[in-house]
């Protein structure tokens, strides 16, 4: 059967010719969604407008299912479902590009202050009166490892790529092995292009400080 509408036409609006009437019994039946069934459409219409029938309704009358035919509801609704997929796909595909671009964002805020941290040393030192006076500043290595972990997985949420990463339980440990994991995660993103050279620096001479590498 060749459509009722051309090209110019949506095919769920009411068609040139179409009873009002009937045009109203399709919009029932197409906003059933895609488990309609005219049955269904016909017994929620008479629930709606027509007497209390206490008989059970097993099957829509003729006119319904004449209108269904010459009117092509079937492929006017699947035409319908079809639009409204695309619409869907279309609305969690613009939910994707924001939530990926405020990851990126993120990622890029929290890249910044790591390396903000690692432009100071961890402890600074001070004299007093001839004294030597080493004073611990408020954050740590695990800190800027903390933060380091964070940026890169938001950086490859918002670039679609694998953030699961097999890592350490930083309770359990040692505080050699803390700066080991937080040097080996700063170095690598290093090489990612993620960190300067003048970072990286900073980072290594703290490091050798700490634990007494430099001596």
């Amino acid at each position: 059967m060749e459509p009722l509408w051309d090209e110019y036409q949506t095919p769920w609006e009411r068609l040139q010719g179409e009873p009002e009437r009937f045009y109203n019994y399709f919009r029932r039946f197409l906003r059933l969604g895609p488990e309609r069934n005219l049955l269904r459409a016909y017994r929620s219409h008479r629930e709606e407008h027509g007497p209390v029938i206490r008989a059970p309704i097993n099957a829509p009358p003729q006119p319904w299912r004449e209108a269904m035919r010459n009117w092509q509801w079937k492929e006017r609704a699947r035409l319908f479902d079809a639009f409204e997929r695309e619409l869907e796909d279309a609305r969690w595909a613009a939910r994707r590009r924001e939530a990926q671009e405020n990851a990126w964002n993120l990622s890029a805020a929290l890249k910044s202050k790591a390396e903000a941290m690692l432009k100071f040393p961890l402890a600074r030192t001070t004299t007093d009166n001839g004294r030597t006076i080493i004073e611990p500043i408020r954050w740590s290595m695990n800190d800027v490892a903390k933060l380091a972990q964070t940026s890169d997985a938001l950086a490859r949420l918002a670039c679609d790529l694998a953030t699961v990463r097999v890592v350490h339980e930083v309770d359990e440990l040692t505080e050699k092995e803390l700066h080991d994991e937080a040097s080996g995660i700063i170095i690598a993103l290093l090489r990612e292009g993620r960190l300067s050279p003048e970072i990286e620096s900073k980072l290594r001479d703290a490091l050798t400080g700490e634990t007494g590498g430099g001596a």
